[in-house]
């Protein structure tokens, strides 16, 4: 399986990179490479543009009292919970993998994934 994974568009193999590590621990998971998964659901404070046409673009977040900035993001897609629609952001500040969620309904966002 992982040839057939490592031959996938860079965007698709991150987003399903992320996927692997969603779990409910708040662990480290090592899927065998020298890659750490770890699953945190935690409420960040990010600093994100907001365009038209309804474009959402964050910049920068804080998480555990440090800022990071955003170099690029690889993917992003969108999910409801209920009513709420929730954009989730695949980022990179150019050393680890960041999964960011922005809940339209809250206006709260969570670090959800982290892949060092």
């Amino acid at each position: 399986m992982n040839g057939i994974v490592s031959s996938l568009p860079a965007t698709l193999y991150s987003r399903l990179r992320l996927i692997l590590a969603m779990t409910s621990l708040r662990e480290p998971l090592n899927l065998g490479s020298n890659k750490i998964f770890m699953h945190i659901q935690e409420t960040i404070n990010v600093v994100a543009l907001f365009g038209l046409p309804y474009k959402l673009k964050p910049i920068r977040f804080k998480w555990s009292g440090r800022l990071f900035e955003i170099k690029e993001i690889t993917y992003s897609w969108k999910t409801k919970e209920g009513n709420a629609e929730i954009y989730h952001f695949s980022v990179s500040d150019g050393k680890s993998l960041y999964e960011l969620a922005f809940n339209t309904s809250s206006l709260i966002w969570k670090l959800e994934n982290i892949e060092a």
